[in-house]
C-alpha cells in the first residue's frame, strides 16, 4: 500500500521537474572553446571581422577590462583596456592605446583601398597558442591577406602575437602586435 500512494507522487515530481527543465529558456549560444583552440578561433573571428568590415564584432572582440598599468616617463600612469603596436607591409607604423582607437586602426587594415579589386582575404597559416590560465593567454601567428586585384592577386603576409583573456563574455583580445613577414 504504501508504494502505491507514494509513485503517483514521485511521478508527478519527476514530470513537474522534466517539464520545467524542457520549457526553461533554450541555451544562451554555444560557449567560446576552452584553450588553445579558443584562442584561435578568437583570432579567426577577428580576422573574419575585419575582412568583412563588421566593425560591431571587432567592437566585440576587443577587451573592455582594463590591464596591468602604464610606464611612462618616470611614472606609473592608467592601464588600458586595448594596446596596439606594428607595422603595415607598406612601412607604415600604427599604434593604438585605446578601445576606440583598436577599433578604428583594426577597421581600418580591413579596408580594401580605393579603386578596383576585391576585399582582403585573411588566413592564418601557423599559430602557436597556449591558454595557462583565463587571465592570460597568448597566441603568435603567421597570416596571409590577399586580394585580387585586376588579374593579379596581391599577398601580403604578417606575424602577430597577442594577449587574450576569457571573461564572463568570453574571449577578448587585449594586445596585439602586427608587422610584415617579408
Amino acid at each position: 500500500m504504501k508504494h502505491s500512494i507514494l509513485a503517483p507522487v514521485l511521478g508527478t515530481t519527476l514530470l513537474a521537474g522534466v517539464a520545467v527543465l524542457t520549457t526553461s529558456a533554450g541555451p544562451a549560444g554555444p560557449a567560446p572553446l576552452p584553450g588553445p583552440g579558443g584562442v584561435l578561433d578568437l583570432h579567426e573571428e577577428l580576422f573574419r571581422a575585419m575582412d568583412e568590415g563588421d566593425v560591431d564584432a571587432i567592437r566585440g572582440i576587443l577587451a573592455d577590462s582594463k590591464r596591468g598599468a602604464t610606464w611612462k616617463d618616470g611614472r606609473w600612469g592608467d592601464p588600458r583596456s586595448f594596446l596596439a603596436y606594428g607595422n603595415l607591409s607598406s612601412g607604415e607604423a600604427f599604434t593604438a592605446d585605446s578601445k576606440k582607437q583598436g577599433l578604428r586602426l583594426l577597421a581600418d587594415m580591413g579596408d580594401a583601398p580605393e579603386g578596383p579589386g576585391g576585399p582582403w582575404k585573411t588566413t592564418i597559416t601557423r599559430c602557436w597558442a597556449d591558454c595557462p590560465s583565463p587571465d592570460i593567454s597568448f597566441a603568435a601567428l603567421q597570416f596571409e591577406r590577399t586580394r585580387g586585384v585586376g588579374d593579379e592577386i596581391l599577398t601580403e603576409r604578417y606575424r602577430s602575437t597577442s594577449l587574450v583573456s576569457h571573461t564572463e563574455r568570453g574571449w577578448e583580445l587585449w594586445h596585439i602586435h602586427i608587422s610584415p613577414l617579408d
